[in-house]
């Protein structure tokens, strides 16, 4: 069974891990980038700026069997 939620600090890892497999235009390889976006995100899902061109919300697909990130999509 899969989940798609909000991407965490948690995810880091395994984002990182996909960013270095497949290129992904809004997963850079580099973890600092990363956790700038993830925790960018974390903040439109909290507190949206009224701005809405400033949010953007990353979402991670979860296999929950095994608790990995398999796949991921960011809105802007």
């Amino acid at each position: 069974m899969f989940a798609i939620r909000n991407a965490t600090l948690e995810d880091i890892d395994d984002l990182y891990g996909l960013s270095k497999i497949v290129q992904f235009i809004n997963l850079p390889p580099d973890k600092d980038t990363l956790i700038s976006k993830i925790n960018k995100s974390i903040q439109s899902f909290n507190r949206p700026d009224s701005e809405r061109s400033k949010n953007i919300y990353i979402f991670v697909l979860e296999d929950l069997s095994n608790k990995n990130i398999i796949g991921t999509s960011m809105i802007h």
